[in-house]
């Protein structure tokens, strides 16, 4: 029967097939013995007690799935600072390409949840460097060939890291494709244009800009003006052009609020 169906699974009964052969008086003794065990006046009232145990089970599950997510969460952002304190050149790269990214949403106007899915994003698209050696990320001259490839794998390495949570799938592809380029030139999977995530495709341009300005081992990191003038050099080759626009907004409104805080202290020096 339907519910004999329901309790099987809910695991309430295990062999329906068999107590469908036994025959109506034991199956009449099952019943009374449910409406019994459950309180029942009626059988027609099985259906609901059933339903009120998934609702329960189910909420019991999403509340301890709920509370175990931020603590995923919060031990990869604990692993991002130990890639931060294994090079002292890229310490706090993550959190400032976290920080644009943050102002690019706002620009673009995205609703709250797809604010979260960008900032984790951004907060977490080096990740998979964790699996790349020190002698690679921290060589001062040019890497060899077969370095090289190696480095460009850590994409792949932290997209697989952090697809090991369910509610991480769509970070885990924002991260593996920050490194595809407009043009299809890119890695991992060559992807092309708006096939590429539109996420990817705005870390890509920050990550870029946020390379160019820092100071690094083998040299000096450039001006803001001189890196967003390289940003929009490779727009469409690189870099998505409408998004190259977008950036170059809210970058020209940085080095404005800049400027106009240095002419403060200048003013109130003298």
């Amino acid at each position: 029967s339907g519910v004999l169906r329901k309790l099987q699974q809910q695991g309430l009964v295990e062999e329906v097939g068999r107590l469908e052969t036994i025959g109506r008086p034991i199956l009449y003794g099952v019943t009374d013995l449910f409406m019994q065990h459950f309180g029942l006046t009626s059988l027609n009232e099985l259906p609901i007690v059933i339903e009120k145990n998934i609702t329960r089970n189910q909420l019991k599950y999403n509340k301890s799935h709920n509370l175990k997510t931020p603590i995923l969460i919060k031990a990869l952002k604990v692993l991002m600072r130990a890639l931060d304190a294994k090079d002292a050149y890229t310490c706090g790269h993550s959190q400032r390409v976290a920080h644009l990214a943050m102002l690019m949403g706002k620009e673009l106007e995205l609703s709250p949840e797809e604010e979260y899915v960008l900032q984790i994003s951004a907060f977490l698209h080096d990740i998979g460097k964790l699996g790349i050696p020190d002698s690679i990320l921290k060589k001062a001259d040019g890497l060899e060939d077969y370095e090289y490839r190696i480095a460009r794998d850590h994409p792949e390495i932290g997209s697989k890291i952090i697809g090991e949570i369910s509610e991480l799938t769509e970070v885990a592809s924002v991260v593996r494709h920050h490194h595809e380029r407009f043009d299809g030139s890119g890695y991992p999977d060559g992807l092309k244009g708006k096939a590429i995530p539109e996420f990817s495709r705005i870390i890509a341009i920050i990550d870029a800009y946020e390379a160019l300005v820092s100071n690094r081992c083998y040299r000096q990191g450039v001006t803001k003006n001189s890196a967003l003038q390289e940003i929009r050099r490779n727009a469409g080759i690189q870099f998505d052009p409408d998004l190259v626009e977008i950036f170059a907004t809210v970058i020209s409104r940085e080095i404005a609020a800049e400027h106009e805080v240095h002419e403060d202290i200048v003013l109130a020096v003298n």
